[in-house]
């Protein structure tokens, strides 16, 4: 969801949360709930069409592989070494072949179906730091929410959707 809060067009960060004050005037508070709730239905009516655009695109196998690079580039070790990441890529294209409902005739080598991976892997697949300590959930929520997996799906979102 958070990386659904940076699509074009949609809200920006300031505007994810709002306050109404529930004492002065109801009518003013009235007011602004109607214009809330306005924009909250223009938003996840601009969202289902970014999702839609995804769903109508086919991708080829080298789409899917440029892709794939450019969410998870080789890198260097600290000490100058090279470093593989073709595992981690290998994952997430699994997740594109495999994942929930990825399968259906509609999804199926779309970039829906790419985007579909990326959540399910960051969402679901993914190992966290603190597992067998009471610590994973916690990691896991504050990265998605607010840090390297909620940056990782924005990245994708926005190279699917500029690509």
């Amino acid at each position: 969801m958070s990386a659904a809060l940076h699509v074009p067009g949609g809200m920006d960060r300031a505007a994810d949360a709002v306050w109404i004050v529930h004492r002065g005037k109801c009518a003013d508070q009235m007011k602004k709930a109607r214009e809330i709730l306005g924009l909250t239905n223009l938003y996840y009516q601009r969202l289902g069409e970014c999702f839609e655009r995804l769903r109508q695109c086919k991708v080829r196998d080298c789409d899917v592989t440029r892709f794939l690079n450019r969410m998870i580039p080789d890198g260097q070790k600290a000490d100058g070494t090279p470093l593989d990441r073709s595992k981690s890529r290998d994952v997430l294209r699994h997740f594109f072949r495999n994942g929930a409902g990825n399968d259906h005739p509609d999804v199926a080598g779309t970039k829906w179906a790419l985007w579909n991976g990326v959540t399910e892997y960051m969402d679901h697949g993914k190992a966290f730091k603190g597992a067998g300590k009471g610590l994973e959930y916690d990691q896991r929520m504050n990265s998605l929410l607010w840090g390297t997996g909620s940056a990782f799906k924005r990245k994708a979102l926005e190279l699917l959707l500029t690509a």
